[in-house]
C-alpha cells in the first residue's frame, strides 16, 4: 500500500493484508493441489511462495526507494512512529475480532 496509496495508507491495511493473505492461500492451494494436498506439497508450496516474496522485498529494498525505510520499520515490528490514534484504530480492530473468533469455530 505504501507504493500505490498516497498520503497515509493506514486504513488500507487491514484490507490490502487480507486480501494478500487470501491471494497467497489461493496461489497455495493451487500449487498444492494439483498432486493431492499432501502436507509436504502444501509445506513445499508455502515455502517456494515465501521464497519468492522474500526476493521480491530484498530487490525493493536494494532499489534504493527512500520510502523501504518505511517498509523495513514495518517488517521488523517496530512501534516507534505510530500515532496514538492508530494505536486505537489498531486496537478496536483486535477487539472487535477477539470477540467474533468464538463465532467462526466450526461445529
Amino acid at each position: 500500500m505504501l507504493f500505490l496509496v498516497p498520503g497515509n495508507a493506514f486504513g488500507w491495511l487491514l484490507p490490502a493484508g487480507s486480501l494478500g493473505a487470501a491471494v497467497t492461500l489461493l496461489i497455495i492451494m493451487i500449487a498444492a493441489g494439483r498432486g493431492g494436498f499432501s502436507p509436504h506439497r502444501m509445506l513445499l508450496a508455502g515455502m517456494a511462495l515465501s521464497t519468492a516474496f522474500t526476493m521480491l522485498l530484498m530487490m525493493l529494498q536494494a532499489s534504493g526507494d527512500p520510502r523501504m525505510a518505511q517498509v523495513l520499520t514495518w517488517i521488523s515490528g517496530s512501534t516507534y512512529n505510530a500515532t496514538d490514534a492508530q494505536v486505537w484504530r489498531t486496537g478496536i480492530v483486535m477487539v472487535i475480532l477477539l470477540a467474533i473468533t468464538p463465532l467462526c469455530r466450526a461445529g
